[in-house]
Formats: C-alpha cells, sequence, structure tokens
C-alpha cells in the first residue's frame, strides 16, 4: 500500500461493501517527529482515506495510537476526515458515536461544509454553522451585506435583532464597534448596518469587512465559554468557564483532556468560579 495507495482505497471499499461493518478505523501511526522523506511515505494512504471518505458507504476515520498525533504532512492530507490521537480516546470517540440514537451519514453535506470552512479562519456565523451540522442549537440569523438587505433580514427573523460585523479578521466585535443590540425596527437595522461598518473600517482599515450578521436576540441564561483547545503532546482539552465580555477579564476557566462525558463535563465547570451562576444562584439560569 505504501507503494500503490490504490490498494488502500480498494481494501476500505471492500471492508464498506460487507453490511456487517458499520464505521471503518484506519490506524496510521506517523508520527510527528517523522523526518519528511519518512512521512512523505504515508501521504498516499492518507490521500486514499480522503478519497474514499467522498464516496464510500460507511464512515471513516483516521486514527493514530500515539496521543501526540501524526505528522502533520499527514493530517493535512485529511481535511474532510476525522483525525483522532491516543488509541484509548479514540475508541471512546468511536463507542459513542456508534452507540447514538441518529444514524450516521457519511459523506454528506456536513462533510462538504466542514472542508470548506476548515480551509481557513472561521468568522463567528461559519463556527456556528459547524456547531449546528452537529446538532447543537445556535440563533436563527442571515448574512448581509446591504442597508436594505439588513432591514429585510430583521423583518424577517423579528424583532428585536443582534447585528454583528462579519470578519474573520476582528474578534473582538465590541471594541470595533461592530455590535449593535436591541435593533427594533427596519430603519434601526439600515442605520446599524451603516455605522457597523464604518466603525468596524475605521477600527481595523485593512480587515477583510465581509457584511454584517443580523441575528435573533436571545436573553437571559448565563454566559459561557465552552471549547477546545490543543496541548501538545496531549492533543485536545476542554476548557470552560465564565463567558462574554468577562472571559479575558476574569479569567476564570478550567482545563481538562478530553474524551469528558456529562458527569466529567460538569465536573470541570464545578471547578470554575461561575459554577454557582449555572446553578440557579444570584439569578443564575439552571444548566
Amino acid at each position: 500500500v505504501f507503494a500503490d495507495s490504490k490498494i488502500y482505497q480498494d481494501v476500505l471499499h471492500a471492508l464498506a461493501d460487507d453490511a456487517s461493518v458499520g464505521l471503518i478505523v484506519a490506524t496510521q501511526d506517523a508520527p510527528a517527529g517523522l523526518d519528511d522523506f519518512c512521512a512523505s511515505e504515508y501521504l498516499g494512504i492518507a490521500e486514499a482515506v480522503s478519497d474514499y471518505a467522498w464516496t464510500g458507504k460507511v464512515p471513516v476515520v483516521f486514527m493514530s495510537n500515539l496521543s501526540s498525533g501524526h505528522h502533520p504532512d499527514v493530517e493535512a492530507k485529511l481535511s474532510n476526515v476525522p483525525v483522532l490521537r491516543g488509541t484509548k480516546s479514540a475508541l471512546t470517540a468511536v463507542r459513542s458515536l456508534i452507540t447514538r440514537s441518529r444514524v450516521v451519514s457519511w459523506p454528506d453535506k456536513v462533510a462538504a461544509t466542514k472542508k470548506n470552512l476548515l480551509a481557513g479562519a472561521l468568522t463567528e456565523r461559519e463556527a456556528k454553522q459547524l456547531l449546528a451540522a452537529e446538532g447543537l442549537p445556535v440563533p436563527r440569523e442571515q448574512f448581509v451585506t446591504s442597508a436594505d438587505a439588513a432591514a429585510e433580514a430583521a423583518k424577517q427573523l423579528g424583532f428585536p435583532v443582534v447585528m454583528k460585523i462579519e470578519s474573520p479578521d476582528i474578534l473582538h466585535k465590541t471594541e470595533a464597534g461592530g455590535v449593535k443590540l436591541g435593533i427594533g425596527s427596519e430603519t434601526e437595522a439600515r442605520t446599524a448596518f451603516d455605522a457597523i461598518m464604518a466603525s468596524a473600517r475605521a477600527y481595523a482599515p485593512n480587515a477583510d469587512l465581509r457584511g454584517v450578521s443580523v441575528q435573533e436576540m436571545v436573553t437571559g441564561g448565563v454566559e459561557a465559554l465552552v471549547g477546545l483547545v490543543r496541548h501538545e503532546p496531549f492533543g485536545f482539552g476542554l476548557v470552560v468557564g465564565i463567558g462574554g465580555g468577562l472571559v479575558e477579564v476574569v479569567k476564570d476557566s478550567a482545563f481538562g483532556i478530553v474524551p469528558a462525558d456529562l458527569a466529567r463535563a460538569e465536573a470541570r465547570m464545578g471547578g470554575t468560579n461561575g459554577a454557582g451562576r449555572t446553578e440557579g444562584k444570584r439569578g443564575g439560569a439552571q444548566r
């Protein structure tokens, strides 16, 4: 298979033709510490797995027995394939996937969306598309590029709405004057669009300003930070804590290596000072 990667792809299709196979775990250890020449021997296999993923009958994941993962050149060939690190973590993830109630569909529009979005820096709206594709609830929103389109989008979503600058180069939208809350009419939406674009342009003259995201306005609840961070050589970890505008001010968060089931995730949150807010204390909402 190192000499002819088509053999590897043929094997994957052969496995997929077996009615008893529901998911394929392709295991290849190509450590990050390999020199480029040795790593190049695995590129054909990675490409074979990626090519199979677009047309194969069953899902495929690419696994390394090592928690440090694969050589970056190998992972770069797998933009449309989940890459798992460490045998225990990988098989735990696979078990969780195949025991879920919903049917796994592969390849599908979700895979295509991920490939396109992960090609570059994500905006807030694009990141939420990935979350929504995995079944997480996100606010309704529309992307617009003119004041009139903003007014129409706001009308369709229902007042009040929130409007935010759409730019991969502006992470802190509020500081750039790129957020307007409580927009209550079409006239306000038009005015807000022009104001947001002007403020963002003044704040970051060289930024890629794509337009504005008009979103339904959600009130109540508790703002929380939930994210993934990578710490080598251990791979991904889960970070939780106080969210919203206080993230970088309070710096109250907890970190743990994934995978994490519900009990572990709640224990992580319990290790922060903001835990009481998620339990209904001080006016916070129950989780």
